[in-house]
């Protein structure tokens, strides 16, 4: 399921996928980017994804909510597109299964009703900021690739 899709602009499909140097230098360029590992497949894809783990112990990690795909459409042009990670997708779905058999049987009614919210606004709580984080690499990568294209 795609949950973030945007066009990149004046870039011909098979030279960007074919300049293999042109991605290595994409990725290098900036140290935000040094932990996505990308991989060109079938000469028409490349796929992306974060890393869980790096070489630094300070360094804020979290869950991925997307793995990229960087593709062409019928009219050849190309596409950023990220599709939902299947674990964050599992998550939710387990928690509010928990909220709905989980009804606060000790809890007063004023009570049960504001850890209700909390628990249905928790996981939106946590995630949006991962989307916003991982929408802005993606809209990074999209922007360099139409620079580097343009040079």
């Amino acid at each position: 399921m795609v949950i973030y899709r945007e066009k990149i602009e004046n870039v011909v499909e098979e030279e960007l996928i074919r300049n293999k140097m042109l991605i290595e230098k994409i990725f290098s360029q900036r140290d935000e980017l040094n932990n996505i590992v990308y991989k060109v497949i079938d000469n028409d894809k490349i796929l992306l994804r974060e890393k869980m783990f790096n070489r630094r112990l300070l360094n804020f990690k979290y869950t991925t909510l997307m793995h990229a795909t960087i593709c062409a459409n019928e009219g050849n042009e190309l596409y950023i597109s990220g599709r939902i990670n299947v674990f964050p997708l599992v998550f939710v779905l387990i928690w509010y299964l928990m909220v709905i058999m989980f009804n606060f049987p000790k809890l007063n009614d004023d009570s049960k009703w504001i850890m209700l919210i909390l628990f249905v606004v928790a996981p939106i709580i946590v995630f949006f900021p991962i989307y916003l984080i991982q929408k802005r690499k993606y809209r990074l990568i999209k922007r360099l690739i139409e620079e580097g294209n343009k040079k």
